[in-house]
């Protein structure tokens, strides 16, 4: 199909069985069709009582082509309406082609309607809040959302923000809209909408898994189905960054201690810095502290005698010489 198509379903919500559902708290619609970009694909829902639902949305970076298998899109803006009559379905597809396979719906309610009326005046008036908001705190904090409304913060939104999906949760809701975790007969259980943090990975999403990504946030990409990481320089995978980063850190620091050493070393072996040679001058002419010699008894006389006769040689070569330049004066003389 090109354009829109609308079907219709009748139902009376399983009247006579023990699974009867007269009003409604949230309703889901099964679909399974194929599309040729599953983006341009929008999907609306019309209860009985007149309510249009979104469904789906169109999302300009979905451009896959699987199309939907029997996915569930759930919508909380029938709550309190009866489940009996006519549904139509409307799906849009823009320029693209598709084809609806199969679709039903699945209704979750009760047979009494889901908000009692309580005729009694509280002892007290509470802070007023938006219409959106179903139960306070006494302090003026939203606990439960009005229907078609999701929980975000201390506020209710009618769509979750980006990085969150809706999901629907069971509140205890006590006198006057106070939470309590005592039992008391005032005190009810309500299903709400709430918001629910995405996978980091995911922009917009269905569940809190990688898997459950519509768009990526930034910095992913789609690879094999899923949001990844985009690669550094389209080849550095981000979560190895911080392990490269120590790698550079550590060899870095050992080339510096290398450095630093080498330095100390040269250093040291060219007496410069700390070792720099320290040089003492002396006026006087000289010092002789003598020899210390440690000498056995037998070699004692021995040495002696040789030192004795070195001396003596030595002394007679100095008469001798003298002897020479007395001569040659001599000699002068006569």
């Amino acid at each position: 199909m090109n354009g829109k198509i609308t079907v219709y379903l009748d139902t009376d919500g399983c009247e006579g069985v023990s699974d009867h559902v007269k009003y409604l708290e949230h309703v889901q619609a099964r679909i399974t069709l194929t599309a040729s970009r599953r983006g341009e694909i929008q999907i609306f829902l019309i209860s009985p009582m007149g309510t249009r639902s979104t469904l789906l949305a169109r999302r300009a970076h979905d451009n896959s082509r699987e199309g939907f298998n029997n996915w569930a899109f759930m919508t909380t803006h029938s709550w309190g309406e009866t489940a009996k009559g006519t549904w139509i379905l409307e799906i849009e597809n823009g320029a693209s082609s598709s084809q609806l396979k199969q679709w039903s719906l699945v209704m979750r309610g009760t047979l009494t309607h889901p908000q009692k009326k309580n005729d009694s005046t509280p002892s007290y008036m509470p802070i007023q809040q938006p219409f959106k908001c179903a139960g306070i705190t006494n302090n003026g904090v939203c606990i439960e959302c009005k229907p078609g409304f999701y929980r975000y913060g201390e506020g209710c939104v009618p769509n979750c923000p980006d990085h969150y999906y809706g999901e629907m949760e069971t509140v205890l809701v006590g006198n006057g809209g106070n939470t309590s975790s005592s039992k008391s007969s005032s005190s009810s259980y309500n299903r709400h909408g709430v918001c629910k943090k995405c996978n980091a990975a995911c922009k917009t999403c269905k569940g809190p898994y990688v898997t459950d990504c519509y768009q990526c946030s930034n910095g992913y990409e789609v690879r094999d189905g899923q949001c990844h990481k985009k690669p550094l320089m389209n080849f550095l995978d981000p979560d190895m960054l911080s392990f490269f980063v120590w790698v550079i850190i550590l060899c870095t620091s050992l080339i510096l201690l290398f450095g630093v050493v080498f330095i100390v070393l040269q250093a040291r072996d060219h007496r410069i810095l700390c070792w720099k040679e320290k040089r003492h001058y002396d006026d006087s002419k000289g010092k002789y502290n003598g020899i210390t010699v440690n000498l056995s008894a037998g070699q004692e006389s021995s040495d002696t005698e040789h030192i004795e006769h070195v001396l003596q040689n030595r002394h007679t070569t100095n008469l001798h010489t003298c002897n020479i330049y007395h001569n040659n004066y001599t000699h002068q003389h006569a």
